[in-house]
């Protein structure tokens, strides 16, 4: 039987709730139906992950939409456009791909280089943001299907058969209530009391209020942060630990910022997870 050609594409390279998603969907998709290359914009922590369940990576300059506060890089992201569309057009072609998918609204490329080969295009959409509601309309004309992660996003667009509801999977056996709680806090140099929060580090995820809340604590209680950093944002870290310092709370709050594969066990091993968004979550994986 021929397999399934379906090129996917992501807008970033680091470990996130949606990018967990996509990872998990793709690496139980039956590879005796399907042959799948997905496409990065840079290299990344996600790409050992990925190349590891038997996806074929390749790296390819993508910049995503985003609001920058120098209007220049706009510019630089419009001369950009067309160049990746027919980048992406040529791999299309090249390998003959069936489907294209498409992980981010933040990535316009993937759904216009579909139209010129007249392959099919499908948007999973993850993110609801105001900025991303002027290209919904794009997106829209674009794909044959639009999978959204919750009600919440699905209103970013006009209500028809072509909009799907899904939310994400979660797979159980990763959060194995059989985690030796107290050989983690070990681990981690933590004892008493744990109250962590699992999360990107961007400041729209309330990561300072966080900090700032553990400052009103008293008694044995630690405080963890485990997070991935954001390409180019790196300062942020920086920002937080600054913060850190400032409060007093060297030896109460610990940024564990990184990969952090072993997030599940860390979640079991915490009294309580905090989610501290300052705006609305699109689905929410953590809770």
């Amino acid at each position: 039987m021929k397999k399934i050609r379906l090129l996917t594409i992501s807008h970033i390279s680091e470990i996130g709730g949606s990018d967990i998603t996509l990872l998990r969907l793709l690496r139980n998709l039956d590879k005796n139906e399907y042959e799948i290359l997905h496409l990065m914009p840079y290299p990344g922590p996600l790409i050992d992950e990925f190349r590891s369940a038997g996806i074929r990576v390749e790296i390819i300059d993508m910049p995503r939409i985003r609001l920058f506060k120098n209007p220049l890089k706009y510019i630089i992201v419009l001369l950009k456009f067309f160049p990746t569309v027919f980048k992406i057009k040529n791999i299309i072609e090249d390998y003959k791909i069936d489907l294209v998918c498409t992980f981010s609204m933040s990535s316009l490329y993937g759904a216009l280089a579909a139209k010129l080969t007249d392959r099919p295009h499908v948007l999973f959409a993850n993110e609801y943001l105001f900025v991303l509601r002027l290209v919904s309309h794009y997106f829209y004309l674009l794909s044959e299907k639009i999978i959204c992660c919750s009600i919440i996003v699905s209103t970013m667009f006009k209500r028809s058969n072509k909009i799907m509801v899904i939310p994400p999977g979660i797979d159980l056996h990763e959060f194995s209530l059989q985690v030796n709680k107290e050989k983690v806090r070990q681990d981690l140099g933590i004892s008493g009391n744990l109250v962590s929060m699992v999360t990107r580090l961007a400041p729209w995820k309330g990561v300072e209020i966080f900090i700032k809340a553990a400052s009103y604590v008293k008694g044995n209680t630690k405080f963890a942060i485990f997070g991935q950093l954001v390409m180019g944002r790196e300062r942020y870290l920086f920002k937080l630990e600054k913060l850190i310092e400032k409060l007093g709370l060297r030896d109460r709050v610990l940024i564990k910022a990184g990969g952090n594969k072993n997030i599940a066990q860390f979640m079991v091993a915490s009294d309580i997870i905090v989610h501290a968004s300052l705006r609305p979550e699109p689905f929410g994986l953590v809770i």
